[in-house]
């Protein structure tokens, strides 16, 4: 779930930029249709720092989960233990 999360706020940075979360119609011959404002890239910045965060959260939950249950299969230590 928690990477929904994420995943849906990359898809508001898509929208917000360039006016679609799917279909991403911003290159023109010579650039791009719209330039990013200021603001809309201080707010990118912020979410992706944000983001990083998260990322780092769910990969310690993510590896420590997959460790703990591969050690329930198998009682013995994962090949990627400590990866």
């Amino acid at each position: 779930m928690q990477s929904w999360k994420l995943r849906e706020q990359v898809l508001d940075i898509f929208e917000e930029t360039t006016g679609g979360r799917v279909i991403f119609s911003v290159c023109d011959i010579g650039g791009v249709r719209k330039d990013i404002s200021p603001e809309t890239l201080m707010k990118i910045k912020t979410v992706l720092t944000e983001m990083e965060k998260e990322l780092r959260d769910n990969q310690c939950l993510y590896q420590r989960y997959h460790s703990e249950a591969a050690h329930q299969r198998r009682g013995s230590p994962d090949k990627t233990d400590g990866i």
